[in-house]
Protein backbone atom coordinates (compact mmCIF):
# COMPACT_ATOMS: atom_id res chain seq x y z
CA UNK A 1 0.00 0.00 0.00
CA UNK A 2 1.41 3.13 -0.89
CA UNK A 3 1.76 6.60 1.39
CA UNK A 4 0.77 9.74 -0.83
CA UNK A 5 1.59 13.20 -0.61
CA UNK A 6 -1.31 15.04 -1.84
CA UNK A 7 -1.76 17.97 0.09
CA UNK A 8 -2.83 20.51 -2.41
CA UNK A 9 -5.23 18.54 -4.62
CA UNK A 10 -7.46 17.82 -1.33
CA UNK A 11 -10.77 19.48 -1.32
CA UNK A 12 -13.55 20.53 0.98
CA UNK A 13 -15.49 17.77 -0.76
CA UNK A 14 -13.43 15.08 -0.67
CA UNK A 15 -12.87 15.29 3.20
CA UNK A 16 -17.01 15.26 3.56
CA UNK A 17 -17.59 12.55 1.32
CA UNK A 18 -14.71 10.12 2.74
CA UNK A 19 -16.58 10.64 6.16
CA UNK A 20 -19.87 8.96 4.36
CA UNK A 21 -17.55 6.61 3.09
CA UNK A 22 -16.07 5.36 6.16
CA UNK A 23 -13.00 5.95 4.27
CA UNK A 24 -10.86 6.86 7.88
CA UNK A 25 -9.47 4.83 10.39
CA UNK A 26 -7.73 4.84 13.81
CA UNK A 27 -4.49 2.96 14.90
CA UNK A 28 -2.81 3.54 18.47
CA UNK A 29 0.63 3.83 19.11
CA UNK A 30 1.53 2.52 22.67
CA UNK A 31 3.29 5.06 25.78
CA UNK A 32 5.29 2.84 27.75
CA UNK A 33 6.58 2.96 31.28
CA UNK A 34 10.55 3.15 30.88
CA UNK A 35 11.25 1.27 33.94
CA UNK A 36 9.01 -1.97 33.87
CA UNK A 37 8.42 -1.90 29.81
CA UNK A 38 4.52 -1.97 30.65
CA UNK A 39 1.96 0.06 29.09
CA UNK A 40 0.44 3.17 30.18
CA UNK A 41 -1.46 3.89 27.35
CA UNK A 42 -2.10 4.10 24.18
CA UNK A 43 -2.93 7.45 21.37
CA UNK A 44 -5.61 7.39 18.47
CA UNK A 45 -4.51 8.68 15.35
CA UNK A 46 -6.56 8.93 12.46
CA UNK A 47 -5.19 7.48 9.12
CA UNK A 48 -7.44 8.02 5.70
CA UNK A 49 -7.51 5.22 3.08
CA UNK A 50 -8.01 7.01 -0.12
CA UNK A 51 -7.77 4.72 -3.43
CA UNK A 52 -5.60 2.35 -1.92
CA UNK A 53 -2.95 4.77 -0.53
CA UNK A 54 -3.04 6.19 3.28
CA UNK A 55 -2.83 9.75 3.49
CA UNK A 56 -1.31 11.08 6.79
CA UNK A 57 -3.15 14.03 9.24
CA UNK A 58 -0.58 16.44 8.13
CA UNK A 59 -1.85 16.28 4.58
CA UNK A 60 -5.13 16.70 5.14
CA UNK A 61 -6.04 17.80 8.81
CA UNK A 62 -4.35 22.06 7.79
CA UNK A 63 -7.22 21.84 5.01
CA UNK A 64 -9.98 20.70 7.25
CA UNK A 65 -9.01 23.58 10.09
CA UNK A 66 -9.28 26.17 7.31
CA UNK A 67 -12.69 25.02 5.60
CA UNK A 68 -14.38 24.27 9.22
CA UNK A 69 -14.13 20.52 9.20
CA UNK A 70 -11.72 19.87 11.66
CA UNK A 71 -14.56 19.54 14.28
CA UNK A 72 -16.04 16.53 12.56
CA UNK A 73 -12.99 15.14 12.41
CA UNK A 74 -12.44 15.36 16.05
CA UNK A 75 -16.08 13.95 16.42
CA UNK A 76 -15.15 11.15 14.39
CA UNK A 77 -12.04 10.29 16.61
CA UNK A 78 -14.04 10.80 19.75
CA UNK A 79 -16.23 8.49 18.70
CA UNK A 80 -13.75 5.97 17.30
CA UNK A 81 -12.38 5.79 21.20
CA UNK A 82 -15.69 4.96 22.76
CA UNK A 83 -16.17 2.31 20.60
CA UNK A 84 -13.13 0.36 21.20
CA UNK A 85 -13.14 0.76 25.10
CA UNK A 86 -16.66 0.07 25.03
CA UNK A 87 -15.02 -3.14 23.02
CA UNK A 88 -12.74 -3.44 25.07
CA UNK A 89 -15.21 -4.02 28.11
CA UNK A 90 -17.69 -5.68 26.48
CA UNK A 91 -15.08 -8.45 25.64
CA UNK A 92 -13.68 -8.33 29.36
CA UNK A 93 -10.41 -7.47 28.14
CA UNK A 94 -8.25 -4.85 29.97
CA UNK A 95 -9.23 -1.44 29.60
CA UNK A 96 -6.53 0.93 28.33
CA UNK A 97 -6.50 4.69 29.05
CA UNK A 98 -6.16 6.11 25.51
CA UNK A 99 -5.85 9.19 24.06
CA UNK A 100 -7.52 11.07 21.69
CA UNK A 101 -6.26 14.90 19.73
CA UNK A 102 -8.27 18.01 19.89
CA UNK A 103 -7.70 20.43 17.87
CA UNK A 104 -7.92 24.26 19.46
CA UNK A 105 -10.96 25.14 17.16
CA UNK A 106 -12.68 22.60 18.49
CA UNK A 107 -12.15 22.93 22.18
CA UNK A 108 -13.44 26.75 21.76
CA UNK A 109 -16.69 25.76 20.19
CA UNK A 110 -19.42 27.25 21.87
CA UNK A 111 -21.08 23.41 22.05
CA UNK A 112 -18.38 21.37 22.63
CA UNK A 113 -18.86 20.48 26.02
CA UNK A 114 -22.77 19.55 25.81
CA UNK A 115 -21.46 17.02 22.67
CA UNK A 116 -18.94 15.42 25.31
CA UNK A 117 -21.77 14.99 27.74
CA UNK A 118 -24.28 13.84 25.18
CA UNK A 119 -21.28 11.55 23.56
CA UNK A 120 -19.99 9.80 26.92
CA UNK A 121 -23.49 9.91 28.34
CA UNK A 122 -23.56 7.38 31.76
CA UNK A 123 -21.04 4.62 30.41
CA UNK A 124 -18.70 5.48 33.00
CA UNK A 125 -15.74 5.50 30.53
CA UNK A 126 -14.70 9.20 31.00
CA UNK A 127 -11.56 8.22 33.03
CA UNK A 128 -10.24 6.04 30.72
CA UNK A 129 -10.04 9.06 28.04
CA UNK A 130 -7.12 11.42 27.90
CA UNK A 131 -7.69 14.73 25.32
CA UNK A 132 -4.57 16.08 24.26
CA UNK A 133 -4.44 19.68 23.07
CA UNK A 134 -1.38 20.99 20.83
CA UNK A 135 0.16 24.02 22.40
CA UNK A 136 1.20 24.82 18.85
CA UNK A 137 -0.96 27.39 17.47
CA UNK A 138 -2.90 28.80 21.09
CA UNK A 139 -2.67 32.05 21.28
CA UNK A 140 -2.46 33.90 24.43
CA UNK A 141 -5.80 35.40 24.48
CA UNK A 142 -7.04 31.96 23.91
CA UNK A 143 -5.86 30.45 27.53
CA UNK A 144 -8.28 31.96 29.33
CA UNK A 145 -11.11 30.14 27.23
CA UNK A 146 -9.26 27.33 27.04
CA UNK A 147 -8.29 26.38 30.68
CA UNK A 148 -12.00 26.93 31.47
CA UNK A 149 -13.16 24.34 29.00
CA UNK A 150 -10.48 22.21 30.65
CA UNK A 151 -12.01 22.51 34.10
CA UNK A 152 -14.87 21.54 32.90
CA UNK A 153 -13.51 18.09 31.50
CA UNK A 154 -11.56 17.59 34.61
CA UNK A 155 -15.03 17.88 36.58
CA UNK A 156 -15.95 15.13 34.17
CA UNK A 157 -13.27 13.00 35.47
CA UNK A 158 -11.19 13.13 32.15
CA UNK A 159 -7.38 13.58 31.43
CA UNK A 160 -5.75 16.37 29.97
CA UNK A 161 -2.28 16.60 28.27
CA UNK A 162 -0.70 18.98 26.13
CA UNK A 163 1.12 17.50 23.23
CA UNK A 164 3.86 19.33 21.52
CA UNK A 165 5.22 21.22 24.50
CA UNK A 166 8.02 23.53 23.62
CA UNK A 167 6.82 24.52 20.21
CA UNK A 168 4.28 27.29 21.05
CA UNK A 169 4.74 31.10 22.02
CA UNK A 170 3.03 30.87 25.38
CA UNK A 171 3.99 27.53 26.84
CA UNK A 172 5.11 28.87 30.18
CA UNK A 173 1.83 30.96 30.76
CA UNK A 174 -0.13 27.99 29.54
CA UNK A 175 0.89 25.84 31.91
CA UNK A 176 0.36 28.28 34.72
CA UNK A 177 -3.15 28.97 33.79
CA UNK A 178 -4.69 25.27 32.69
CA UNK A 179 -4.52 22.40 35.48
CA UNK A 180 -3.21 20.05 32.99
CA UNK A 181 -2.48 16.16 34.07
CA UNK A 182 0.15 15.24 31.52
CA UNK A 183 2.65 17.10 29.85
CA UNK A 184 3.88 15.63 26.16
CA UNK A 185 7.41 16.84 25.16
CA UNK A 186 7.87 17.89 21.76
CA UNK A 187 9.68 14.84 19.43
CA UNK A 188 11.88 18.21 18.36
CA UNK A 189 13.72 18.69 21.26
CA UNK A 190 15.38 15.25 22.06
CA UNK A 191 16.33 14.83 18.92
CA UNK A 192 19.94 13.56 18.74
CA UNK A 193 19.49 13.95 22.58
CA UNK A 194 22.59 12.38 23.93
CA UNK A 195 24.78 15.04 22.30
CA UNK A 196 23.30 17.84 22.94
CA UNK A 197 23.90 18.95 26.48
CA UNK A 198 21.22 22.00 25.92
CA UNK A 199 18.57 20.40 25.10
CA UNK A 200 19.63 17.78 28.06
CA UNK A 201 19.44 20.41 30.33
CA UNK A 202 15.76 21.45 29.43
CA UNK A 203 14.55 18.05 29.71
CA UNK A 204 15.93 17.52 33.42
CA UNK A 205 14.18 21.00 33.70
CA UNK A 206 10.98 19.95 32.66
CA UNK A 207 11.06 16.79 34.78
CA UNK A 208 11.68 18.60 38.05
CA UNK A 209 9.15 20.68 36.99
CA UNK A 210 6.25 18.13 35.95
CA UNK A 211 6.84 16.34 39.59
CA UNK A 212 6.25 20.09 41.13
CA UNK A 213 2.95 20.46 39.00
CA UNK A 214 2.12 16.91 39.98
CA UNK A 215 1.73 16.06 35.90
CA UNK A 216 3.12 13.39 34.35
CA UNK A 217 5.56 13.91 31.34
CA UNK A 218 5.50 12.02 28.43
CA UNK A 219 8.26 12.04 25.55
CA UNK A 220 7.35 11.36 22.35
CA UNK A 221 9.19 10.79 19.39
CA UNK A 222 12.00 8.36 20.83
CA UNK A 223 13.43 6.45 17.93
CA UNK A 224 16.52 4.03 19.23
CA UNK A 225 18.04 2.47 22.06
CA UNK A 226 20.36 5.18 22.62
CA UNK A 227 17.75 8.39 22.93
CA UNK A 228 15.69 5.48 25.50
CA UNK A 229 17.80 4.95 27.29
CA UNK A 230 19.38 8.33 27.93
CA UNK A 231 15.78 9.50 28.99
CA UNK A 232 15.34 6.66 31.22
CA UNK A 233 18.28 7.19 32.83
CA UNK A 234 17.79 11.32 33.81
CA UNK A 235 14.29 9.90 35.46
CA UNK A 236 11.84 9.99 31.84
CA UNK A 237 8.78 7.73 33.33
CA UNK A 238 6.93 7.55 29.96
CA UNK A 239 8.36 6.96 26.59
CA UNK A 240 6.21 7.42 23.23
CA UNK A 241 7.64 6.64 19.85
CA UNK A 242 9.39 4.03 17.10
CA UNK A 243 11.52 2.71 19.16
CA UNK A 244 8.53 1.01 21.11
CA UNK A 245 6.15 0.32 18.24
CA UNK A 246 4.89 2.47 15.23
CA UNK A 247 0.69 3.00 15.30
CA UNK A 248 -0.81 -0.47 14.88
CA UNK A 249 -4.34 -1.63 14.94
CA UNK A 250 -5.25 -2.40 18.60
CA UNK A 251 -4.79 -5.96 18.05
CA UNK A 252 -1.24 -5.46 17.64
CA UNK A 253 -1.04 -3.68 20.88
CA UNK A 254 0.78 -5.52 23.41
CA UNK A 255 0.51 -4.82 27.23
CA UNK A 256 4.53 -5.01 27.80
CA UNK A 257 7.17 -3.94 26.05
CA UNK A 258 11.22 -5.07 26.02
CA UNK A 259 12.86 -2.44 27.47
CA UNK A 260 16.70 -3.39 26.37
Amino acid sequence: MKFMNIKSSIQKNDILEALKRNEFFTLYQPKVYSESGKLASIEALIRWKRNNSIIYPLEFIPMCEENGLVYDIDMYMIRQVITQINELKKNNKKIIPISVNIYKGTLMEENFIDTIDELFGNMNINNYVEFEITERGILTEDIDKIAEVFKKLKERNFRIAVDDYGTGSSNLLFLAKTNVDIIKLDKSIISNIHENTKAQYIIEALITLSKKLDTDLVVEGVENIKEFKFLKDIGCKIIQGYYFSKPVNISDIKLSYDIF
